[in-house]
């Protein structure tokens, strides 16, 4: 069940038709290239990208030879994904709906990426993701991807909506609720998880701290 501090998809359905709103989105993050080599080596084969855009990691993945599973609430971006995964001979499986409400049943995937998503709402948003992506996990199953920091430059600015909860001041997502996090934020919310790694570094923009977790499922 969504709530009503899930709203960013909104915005970043407008950015994602038009070829400049995607221009960012296409090329795969680091983070998520340097995490193959572990799902790798713990046999993920099934993985959902959760909150997947444009599609930059789920064509990864599919690439790689995994069974994929991509999920937003865009339909812009899904449509996207949709003709690039059919230009390149991919079977990658897209589902409309939002990330905190995930349609799977239980124990469905090996591996569960969200990069850049969960954040978007307050914290019974993250925290109900977390515990959706749980249930879809195998036990011993990897969930890796971001949370903000309160590092970022934009924590503490805007109009707060909810405790460590703060509208966006500027971008696509300008006007939607971003729920910031400490450390001790983090493990907190990681129920159901034993955090593997857990680094906090910026991303393109100067001073967009943003938290980088692997965890595994307990």
């Amino acid at each position: 069940m969504t709530n009503e501090f899930e709203t960013a998809h909104q915005g970043w359905d407008e950015a994602w038709s038009t070829a400049e709103g995607r221009e960012d989105w296409i090329v795969p993050d680091a983070f998520v290239t340097r995490t193959l080599p572990l799902l790798k080596a713990r046999g993920c084969t099934a993985i959902a990208d959760v909150g997947c855009g444009v599609g930059r990691h789920a064509m990864l993945f599919a690439g790689e030879g995994m069974q994929v599973t991509a999920l937003d609430e865009s339909t812009a971006g899904l449509e996207f994904l949709t003709a690039a995964a059919m230009g390149a001979g991919h079977d990658i499986v897209t589902v409309q709906a939002p990330f905190s409400d995930l349609p799977f049943a239980n124990a469905s995937f090996d591996a569960v990426l969200s990069f850049n998503v969960i954040y978007h709402g307050n914290e019974a948003t993250v925290a109900r993701a977390i515990d959706e992506t749980r249930r879809c996990l195998r036990k011993g199953g990897i969930f890796f991807g971001t949370l903000l920091s309160k590092r970022n430059s934009d924590y503490g600015i805007g109009e707060e909506v909810d405790p460590g909860t703060f509208l966006r001041t500027h971008g696509h997502d300008e006007g939607h609720p971003h729920y910031y996090t400490g450390a001790s934020d983090v493990v907190r919310l990681m129920r159901g998880f034993e955090i593997l790694s857990l680094s906090d570094y910026v991303h393109d923009r100067p001073d967009s701290w943003h938290w980088h977790f692997v965890a595994e499922a307990v």
